[in-house]
């Protein structure tokens, strides 16, 4: 089934049915979609149930890095942390072209409140990664990949945010492109969530809101599929 035929009733007897309802993010057999990982943390049953990757169970499944804790988990909230060294890592070594769609929720402002994302320096000059509420002195959300971030004056409190290679989305919506000094790039350390990937300089940059559920595809999802996607997303209860 095509996207295009996700969102379209079909006509029947002269009558037309409800959609057809979206693929879910996680199926690799969706068309377009090529799923890596993907976890669900709100409404899963568990907690070891949130951390199993829904596209290839056993393998990508969510882990707390040496040295580090697992977030808490319950299944009105999804994720949430109690300390600071309560993060998830996905054992993926992403590019730059590849694409992902994060859901929070209580995202605070802040400077370096990094929701996901993974860098190959110690100062977040060469990320994939995304601030939910950023506050360098106004309201927004800001997109990093490879040496370039881009901030959009919309901050998500609540929502969908993610990247496509350049492009950047919000509540499935193109909203920005990063273009000046792009380069692309193969990252050198695994993604995280709730926090960006730096080494062993993490821990400072993390995020204290909730963590829904996430996506990580080994391609450049286009503006359709990425509207289905955080639209899929945007329905788990």
């Amino acid at each position: 089934m095509s996207f295009g035929g996700a969102f379209a009733g079909r006509w029947v007897g002269g009558m037309a049915n409800k959609p057809a309802p979206l693929p879910p993010f996680w199926d690799p057999h969706s068309e377009g979609l090529p799923v890596v990982a993907a976890y669900r943390a709100i409404g899963a049953d568990s907690l070891e149930a949130s951390k199993v990757n829904l596209a290839n169970p056993g393998t990508y499944d969510l882990t707390a890095p040496v040295g580090f804790t697992s977030p808490l988990w319950s299944k009105e909230r999804g994720w949430y942390r109690a300390a600071g060294t309560d993060l998830w890592e996905i054992g993926v070594l992403a590019h730059s072209s590849w694409s992902f769609v994060l859901r929070v929720h209580n995202s605070p402002t802040g400077l370096y409140q990094f929701a996901c994302g993974t860098d190959k320096t110690t100062n977040t000059s060469d990320a994939m990664a995304v601030i939910p509420n950023y506050v360098p002195g106004s309201y927004g959300t800001a997109f990093f990949n490879t040496k370039r971030a881009i901030t959009v004056p919309e901050g998500t409190a609540s929502g969908t945010v993610g990247i496509a290679n350049q492009r950047c989305y919000r509540n499935g919506l193109h909203v920005a492109t990063i273009e000046v000094n792009f380069t692309p790039t193969n990252y050198t350390r695994p993604f995280f969530l709730f926090s960006v990937n730096r080494g062993a300089v993490s821990q400072v940059n993390s995020y204290w809101g909730d963590i829904l559920a996430f996506s990580l595809y080994s391609g450049t999802l286009d503006d359709t599929q990425m509207l289905a996607v955080s639209t899929a997303m945007a329905a788990l209860k």
